[in-house]
């Protein structure tokens, strides 16, 4: 399980856990994957950075 921090391009962050391998969350989470992280009306965002914050 890893513990990640993604960058959005309007630069919102979200603190995640991924069950998967470091190589599939950068893929998932890689620079211009574009994600819906509004919460009442959509706001699509592309990805610019990922932080793996823990590994366990």
């Amino acid at each position: 399980m890893l513990t990640l921090c993604v960058t959005f391009a309007d630069g919102d962050t979200i603190t995640t856990r991924f069950n998967g391998t470091e190589a599939e969350a950068r893929a998932y989470y890689a620079p211009g994957n574009v994600f819906n992280i509004g919460t009442v009306y959509d706001n699509m965002q592309p990805v610019t950075e990922l932080h793996i914050l823990k590994e366990e």
